[in-house]
């Protein structure tokens, strides 16, 4: 007979269920799946990039202008008030078919714009439409990102010591990072290669609408499901949708990050709007389609160095870098206005790139690392309306006439406390301040 020193005890608790469910998971599979659902992610938002390129050709300016505001601040509701709940009813994978399919019928209406019955009075129901169903689906996938990289880090690292993971963290964000902007890489060049041989933005935009419909299929056949590594009974699923993500605004780790996404939603918004006029007076439009590929390929490459250099030195060193790339803003347009002239700017979009990997790549592996797994959903759909939110916000700032030195100033200011708040996130982090406002449990 055994004696009792040799009985493994079966799990009883709820936490020891958990771990061992976590245990038997296929790491293999989990990194293939998100591997899959970078791909696919990456493949349908560099369409979607490409077909509002060309629709810009012929959109009628007025049409443009409030699309666009359809576009962000629908973002930004749909982050409040339905990505939590649709997460925690779907579950990740049929979220995602869910979202790409959505796309690629946004994009399909887009595209329809450029047929005979699409111009004139018809772009309004077309675009806006497209508009609104785009923002539904970019949101619900930015936050159903987020709770994937937060999964696979419960799965594959959840026996890691804290710094351990924060590395594996910013390699997962890291991996999501280089295939979007990559393919956004490819994308760009081969539609600059396409109009090189004057092919028509119509059948560009045919083209990438038909790839756009068949990532829904690809992640259906190949990508596995994320399951939450917890037991149900650990979810705070009586309390989803707004209230939850409301709620999470109680714990201060998220205005620690907060700030960051709040920047680089600045940051997009101007140099959206002002920088690409500026190239297109001081040089022309078509120098956009070089800037824009070089800042794309910058970026590729600060995304796959910033998992290195937060192994090395941390994520403080990842947040520095991104604090240099945002001032430049404020420096080369506010200070030193006459700094870049011409061809020149480019330099710009250079020294803006790694910043954008900041915001991409780092900022969601540190909210993987600053919340459990089990408050991904509503954790990433904050990430969503800060992102999205501010880029709505400093829209409608620069529509208003909002002079040029107030945003650049809020771009400074935005930029130098990312550091400082980030340690300060880290210290209530390390005393595990907030968790207990949040009515649920931490990653076992």
């Amino acid at each position: 007979m055994s004696s009792p020193a040799h009985v493994v005890p079966e799990p009883t608790s709820p936490a020891q269920r958990s771990i061992a469910s976590v245990e038997s998971i296929d790491q293999a599979q989990v990194m293939r799946s998100f591997h899959i659902l970078c791909l696919v992610f990456s493949i349908v938002q560099a369409a979607f990039s490409v077909v509002m390129e060309g629709a810009s050709s012929i959109l009628n300016e007025r049409v443009a202008f409030v699309g666009s505001a359809v576009f962000y601040s629908g973002a930004s509701l749909t982050a409040v008030f339905f990505t939590g709940p649709t997460i925690r009813t779907l579950g990740v994978k049929a979220v995602i078919t869910f979202t790409l399919g959505l796309s690629g019928v946004a994009l399909a209406l887009i595209t329809l714009c450029f047929f005979p019955f699409g111009h004139g009075m018809a772009q309004w129901p077309l675009f806006l439409s497209a508009m609104a169903l785009a923002s539904f689906a970019l949101a619900n996938a930015m936050t159903v990102i987020g709770v994937a990289i937060s999964r696979t880090l419960a799965f594959t690292g959840n026996s890691l010591q804290q710094d351990d993971r924060d590395a594996r963290s910013a390699s997962l964000a890291g991996t999501l990072t280089v295939y979007m902007f990559g393919v956004e890489v490819m994308v760009k060049l081969s539609v600059a290669w396409a109009r090189q041989f004057r092919l028509d933005w119509l059948w560009i935009l045919v083209v990438f609408t038909a790839l756009a419909f068949l990532q829904p299929v690809a992640s259906q056949l190949f990508m596995k499901d994320f399951p939450s590594p917890s037991s149900k009974s650990h979810e705070s699923v009586a309390d989803p949708g707004l209230l939850s993500v409301i709620r999470l605004w109680r714990d201060p780790k998220l205005w620690c990050l907060a700030p960051t996404l709040l920047t680089f939603g600045v940051v997009c918004a101007i140099s959206d709007g002002l920088v690409n006029q500026k190239v297109t007076e001081e040089v022309s439009d078509a120098y956009i389609y070089i800037c824009a590929p070089v800042n794309s390929l910058v970026a590729a490459i600060s995304s796959k160095v910033l998992p290195l250099i937060a192994k090395s030195w941390g994520s403080l060193a990842c947040l520095l870098v991104g604090t240099f790339s945002f001032v430049a803003l404020p420096v080369f347009f506010g200070i030193f206005p006459s700094s870049l002239h011409g061809y020149w700017i480019v330099v710009y979009f250079v020294v803006a790139a790694p910043g954008r990997a900041v915001a991409e790549s780092t900022m969601k592996a540190l909210f993987a690392d600053f919340f459990p797994a089990e408050q991904a959903d509503v954790a990433f759909s904050n990430y969503v309306l800060f992102r999205y939110g501010s880029v709505a916000a400093t829209f409608f700032l620069i529509s208003g006439g909002v002079a040029h030195w107030m945003l650049l100033s809020i771009v400074a200011v935005g930029a130098a406390s990312m550091g400082p708040l980030y340690l300060v996130g880290k210290t209530l982090r390390t005393k595990g301040a907030g968790l207990d406002e949040s009515a649920v449990s931490p990653v076992p």
